[in-house]
């Protein structure tokens, strides 16, 4: 039986359980009246449904002594049964919720392709998440910790209960389709585990990792991450960045969206179905109609050309470095991809 028959299978039990429950209380009731009072079954089963219900309507007759008593013993016992049954079946399905979100995620991380997985919900993990969707991507945060489900729950993340490190989470948060993969899991053996798992799961996957320790970048590296960050190394950067050139560092501040301001830095790919390619810089609309500051041009060749002179030639395939209004960026990234409708 699959992991999704299962629980439908068992609700259907249930709810069978539950019938059968009630319709046991009402053939007794029937059944005690007809003997009891000597009442047709129609006036038997109505008086059973009444006392049940407590909607106060007529008696079929006047009650003979054991009739009052049978009355009495069909509202202790049956109303009693009725109220318990309801009040586990309603434990229960708070029992379940967790287990139905699961499901709900899952049915729609199956649909989901090109998004990002994110390894650990520790201090990283929540800002890297935060970041994503401010960014409006796609995210699938992998954790096991109670206190960071709680949380994912509660901001509407998609999530799945588990561990990163084991291969059958990987798939399920849908390694296989997924464009990138973040591990900031609590120890490094732990985040090189699972760039190894999913380089070999999805060999075309960007992973980043996170490591703590000198001498494991390189061996993260060896495992299939394509970027390695210290953040300890990268904080002690940033913080003599801070005070050696402070203007710089609010520069970087603005573009990379740490501060309030429309403007941005992003990387922009061109394909083969834009206008922009077989195009020099000062051919395209992207100084003159977006406003937008080419700092720098990655070929096929993974050479880097910073500062790009106006006659340089864009070509397919080409990642552009640019500089400029969000909403510019996003139409200009559209163009860039193909989309004739916004050119």
């Amino acid at each position: 039986m699959s992991e999704q028959a299962k629980p439908a299978g068992g609700r259907i039990q249930d709810i069978g359980r539950i019938l059968g429950i009630f319709a046991a209380i009402i053939i007794a009731g029937t059944l005690g009246y007809f003997f009891i009072e000597g009442w047709s079954l129609l006036d038997s089963l109505y008086m059973t449904i009444i006392t049940l219900s407590t909607v106060g309507f007529r008696e079929v007759a006047p009650l003979s002594p054991w009739g009052e008593f049978w009355t009495i013993l069909v509202i202790i016992f049956g109303i009693s049964i009725i109220a318990y049954t309801g009040a586990s079946q309603v434990a229960k399905l708070l029992i379940e919720l967790p287990f139905l979100r699961n499901r709900t995620a899952l049915r729609k991380i199956r649909n989901m392709k090109d998004h990002y997985i994110i390894c650990g919900f520790g201090r990283m993990g929540r800002v890297i998440s935060a970041e994503f969707r401010r960014r409006h991507q796609e995210i699938v945060v992998i954790d096991n910790d109670p206190e960071a489900l709680t949380y994912l729950a509660e901001h509407s993340y998609t999530y799945i209960d588990g561990s990163a490190i084991d291969d059958e989470t990987l798939k399920k948060a849908g390694i296989e389709r997924a464009r990138g993969l973040v591990a900031v899991l609590r120890t490094d053996a732990d985040n090189l585990f699972v760039a190894l798992s999913a380089r070999q799961m999805n060999p075309d996957i960007f992973i980043l990792t996170r490591c703590s320790e000198e001498g494991t970048q390189k061996k993260m590296q060896a495992a299939g991450a394509n970027k390695v960050v210290n953040p300890y190394e990268i904080g002690g950067h940033k913080m003599a960045q801070m005070m050696l050139s402070p203007h710089v560092d609010d520069f970087i501040e603005i573009v990379s969206g740490q501060r309030k301001l429309n403007l941005a830095i992003d990387q922009i790919r061109v394909t083969e179905k834009s206008d922009l390619a077989g195009k020099t810089l000062l051919e395209t609309p992207i100084r003159s109609r977006f406003d937008t500051i080419v700092t720098a041009i990655l070929d096929s060749s993974n050479e880097m050309k910073f500062n790009p002179a106006s006659d340089t030639v864009i070509r397919a395939g080409d990642i552009l470095i640019c500089i400029g209004d969000r909403e510019n960026l996003q139409t200009l990234s559209a163009i860039a991809g193909g989309d004739r409708a916004s050119a």
